[in-house]
């Protein structure tokens, strides 16, 4: 059991929020729930960890617990911060929140909906005692949008989307290249890479110390440990960073794969029917949402309106049936951008939203000598995905010539790396026809986009003792504002 009033030490952090839950009281009941530690790295790539079979990124700590967990190979989420935080936070997708466009940015009157009960909220009703350490990224500009009115008991972080680690900045577009460095595994010229990776070493460090706490309390044999990244990575200084998806497509803010096929892993007692799997049951990052709360003991029918899954059943081993088989990856009204995946299909249309096609490729892990696919090794461990090298005698563009649109449609299972697109094909139209209808019904659920103006003068930090902070008593979320430059909104 947690302790009220103490928190667990942490050093050496790198990119990552940690939500910390244990139960607290006294009844039988409430000591019996297991505690829960989830780890959220910002920004992580498919290839920046051992256990998807990196060589240039080593992280024995995480690839340990991985192997002794249950690895997610099949879980997704928004190709973004905020909405991911947001889906994790209410299990409701961004589209029926309004909060599918973008990420909230700086002096900008957005949040989470104050009608939406979050997760730590239900968490604590169940006896427990809920903290968060690291980055919220769910709005601040009223105080009740802000971690500890909304059930996080503290808080020890940065509202804003990035900060330096040394002096506390906000850095809107900061490059990696002010993140620690630790040890890391082959030689790396890439400069900025090799500082990416050492970041990674040290976030691997970080998740080992906050373990052995747990350790030292004795408290492992009952506590769930959740590992995840919010979206994939930024490849190539895309956004000054230098994460790697390889082999998967694209990246950060986009919806090919490695944009939103998300490292993750669960590990503890509850799980040991499967322990050491590889998991390949479709799940969305919405479903920690009623997953946790189920795992808590909460009823999961007292959820509300929630369009997320319980997996408990799933990952004890108690089920062999999935209860999820599609997941809408996300529908960007103001740039026609959708995409959904049901079963192995994926469908895309105008699948860059803002950032047009200038990473909508595949790009190596850079840094290596030599700098190629040979950086990753097939079949080194279980957890691989493994497609060979880019066609070169395919059209890679994602491009119907029958309609003329933007659109592609993969078959996942057999091409993770979206490489073929069957949208003309005609074997594949009634394909087409039942993801299109998918689409139809998740726009009968879609609310606009909450687009207020991106900076309130009197939330200028000149105006508020030059720190970030709430700077209004008025919790209205004002109507939008689409302003001259759609990259902004």
């Amino acid at each position: 059991m947690f302790q009220q009033h103490k928190m667990f030490h942490f050093s050496n952090f790198a990119f990552a929020t940690v939500l910390i839950v244990g139960a607290i009281g006294v009844s039988e009941t409430v000591e019996t729930r297991p505690n829960i530690v989830f780890i959220l790295a910002d920004d992580l790539g498919w290839n920046d960890v051992g256990f998807h079979g990196s060589r240039q990124v080593q992280t024995p700590f995480l690839d340990s617990l991985a192997n002794d967990g249950i690895i997610l190979n099949n879980y997704y989420m928004l190709p973004i911060c905020t909405p991911s935080r947001a889906a994790l936070m209410t299990g409701r997708h961004p589209v029926r929140l309004g909060l599918q466009n973008n990420v909230i940015l700086p002096g900008q009157r957005l949040g989470i909906p104050l009608k939406y009960k979050l997760l730590p909220e239900y968490l604590n009703d169940l006896g427990y005692e809920s903290h968060i350490v690291g980055k919220w990224h769910l709005g601040f500009f009223q105080r009740n949008y802000t971690p500890t009115y909304r059930g996080f008991k503290s808080f020890y972080g940065y509202y804003m989307g990035n900060i330096d680690y040394f002096d506390h900045k906000d850095r809107e577009g900061l490059s990696v290249a002010t993140t620690p460095c630790g040890g890391a595994g082959i030689y790396i010229w890439n400069n900025q890479r090799r500082k990416y990776v050492g970041a990674v070493w040290e976030l691997d460090s970080a998740v080992r110390n906050v373990f052995k706490s747990l350790q030292l309390r004795g408290v492992l044999d009952n506590t769930i440990i959740v590992f995840s990244t919010d979206n994939g990575g930024a490849p190539n200084n895309f956004q000054k960073n230098w994460g790697s998806n390889f082999p998967l497509r694209s990246g950060k803010c986009y919806y090919f794969e490695g944009g939103v096929r998300a490292v993750g892993f669960v590990w503890g007692d509850v799980f040991k029917k499967r322990k050491g799997e590889v998991s390949t049951d479709l799940m969305h990052v919405s479903d920690w949402f009623p997953t946790l709360y189920d795992a808590a003991g909460g009823d999961v029918g007292s959820l509300g309106d929630i369009d997320s899954h319980s997996m408990m059943d799933i990952l004890t081993g108690k089920s062999k049936v999935s209860p999820r088989n599609e997941v809408l990856i996300n529908m960007n009204p103001l740039f026609n951008s959708k995409a959904i995946k049901v079963g192995q299909y994926k469908y895309l249309l105008n699948p860059y939203d803002r950032w047009f096609a200038t990473y909508d490729g595949w790009f190596n892990a850079p840094g290596s000598d030599p700098d190629s696919s040979e950086e990753m090794l097939p079949g080194t461990t279980s957890s691989q995905i493994w497609c060979g090298d880019v066609p070169t005698d395919i059209n890679l563009k994602c491009h119907s010539n029958i309609t003329g649109l933007d659109e592609c449609i993969f078959d996942i299972d057999n091409d993770p790396c979206e490489y073929y697109n069957l949208v003309d094909d005609p074997n594949y139209q009634a394909i087409k026809e039942m993801l299109l209808e998918r689409i139809k019904y998740w726009e009968t659920l879609q609310v606009e986009p909450l687009v207020p103006p991106i900076l309130e003068n009197a939330g200028n930090p000149k105006n508020l003792g030059y720190v970030w902070k709430p700077w209004t008593s008025d919790p209205t979320i004002p109507p939008n504002w689409l302003g001259p430059s759609k990259h902004e909104l």
